[in-house]
């Protein structure tokens, strides 16, 4: 009976991450060029192609993290950069999903409650990523972590 390594894990996982950034490759070549060609829907098509390519970064991040992990490379400099560089993007997909949500519900006529607090929740809380949130402060509090395991490493390979 085979069991489930730390490198067949980071294979499935690597492979899993490939195939949606390729996919994620063709939904960004397939906006593209849909943006130029009705512009009564321009917005909504402009945050499409806007989250996609927000996406497309972040399974990039991904890719670059699980090729280090499968390499055994994983407490290197460029993998802090990378983490960082992971969450400022969530960060920012976060914003971008938040801001084009808002306008397409500023456009649309919506039915109030005339509870202006539940309309504020409703409306305006309710549509944040908190859970992207999350995961952006996690990838920077990870990048602390390995930039600990980096030093930790260097001081190894000084003491040998």
């Amino acid at each position: 009976m085979r069991r489930l390594t730390k490198d067949s894990l980071a294979l499935i996982l690597s492979a899993i991450v490939d195939v949606l950034f390729k996919f994620q490759i063709f939904l960004v070549a397939i906006l593209i060029p849909m943006v130029f060609i009705q512009t009564d829907i321009l917005v909504v098509r402009i945050g499409q192609l806007a989250e996609f390519t927000l996406i497309l970064l972040i399974l990039w991040n991904i890719r670059k993290i699980f090729r280090a992990f499968r390499r055994d490379t994983f407490y290197d400099i460029s993998i802090i950069k990378t983490l960082r560089r992971l969450s400022v993007i969530l960060v920012a997909y976060a914003f971008v999903n938040y801001g084009f949500m808002i306008m397409s519900d500023l456009n649309s006529s919506a039915a109030s409650t005339d509870y202006r607090f539940v309309d504020l929740i409703y409306y305006y809380v309710k549509p944040i990523k908190f859970s992207l949130l999350f995961l952006a402060s996690i990838s920077y509090l990870l990048s602390f972590v390995v930039e600990e395991g980096c030093e930790l490493k260097e001081e190894n390979s000084l003491m040998v």
